[in-house]
């Protein structure tokens, strides 16, 4: 994980970079293509160590991407494909699309997030075969490095326990929406509720705010938690940190 400032003809460029396999020179053919096609969505992917741009086939290419073409399509069969990328215009998360076609394609997505042409703020690649980011000293992206992630990724690292990890919309963070009241209906069938008073090392809490779930994370024991709040580095915390929206725990049974 890499923040940078840099500053090249009086333009500063803050990147959030977790790219734990591609080379720079990469990166920067997929930043000209950004930029090339900025406002509108970039879109390629990586095959054989070099970037392959693609023209984006989408109705609404501000918004969103589609690669309709042959040799990726055969790339992709032929598990040549690396990594698939596109640009968001000025939106640091990975939409619940994102995720979605992430998983479904088996193979590792990226996202360069541009202000406008010449800022960027982030370039994140997950899925498939990335090594994620320690647990500690993460830095927000949602959908890929938020809240659950942290839990879920900490449940498989230290127990192989795969917990739900549905795709997640972020109107969740930006409309108010409900989403972990239906996760905890999945999460119940293998997990109980326990006291606040009487909490356990890796015990799973919730965080109530506007009659919702806003927030989860666990309790790594000596009244700390371990969480990763909006917008913030992930680590350690005093569980007297927003206490008073703390209300619901869960163990595994």
């Amino acid at each position: 994980m890499v923040y940078k400032l840099s500053i090249e003809k009086g333009i500063y460029t803050l990147i959030l970079k977790y790219n734990p396999l591609f080379e720079e020179k990469i990166l920067e053919d997929i930043y000209n293509h950004a930029k090339d096609i900025w406002p509108n969505e970039s879109c390629g992917y990586i095959s054989n160590n070099k970037y392959i741009p693609c023209v984006n086939d989408a109705i609404d290419p501000e918004n969103s991407f589609v690669i309709t073409n042959s040799t990726f399509d055969k790339a992709l069969i032929n598990k040549e494909v690396q990594a698939v990328i596109h640009s968001h215009n000025s939106r640091p998360y990975a939409s619940a699309f994102d995720q979605m076609k992430c998983d479904d394609m088996e193979v590792p997505f990226g996202i360069i997030n541009l202000v406008d042409p010449n800022i960027v703020t982030h370039i994140v690649f997950w899925g498939r075969g990335i090594k994620r980011a320690p647990l500690e000293g993460r830095f927000f992206f949602f959908g890929v490095f938020d809240c659950l992630s942290l839990v879920v990724d900490h449940y498989k690292n230290k127990y192989r326990i795969k917990l739900p990890d549905p795709h997640r919309d972020i109107s969740f963070i930006d409309g108010n929406r409900k989403f972990f009241e239906e996760y905890l209906d999945e999460l119940f069938q293998t997990f109980e509720r326990v006291d606040l008073d009487d909490l356990e090392q890796d015990d799973i809490l919730f965080y109530f705010h506007g009659g919702r779930i806003i927030h989860t994370g666990f309790y790594y024991g000596d009244n700390q938690v371990m969480g990763h709040w909006l917008n913030q580095k992930s680590g350690l915390h005093s569980i007297e940190y927003k206490k008073e929206l703390l209300k619901l725990a869960v163990r595994k049974k």
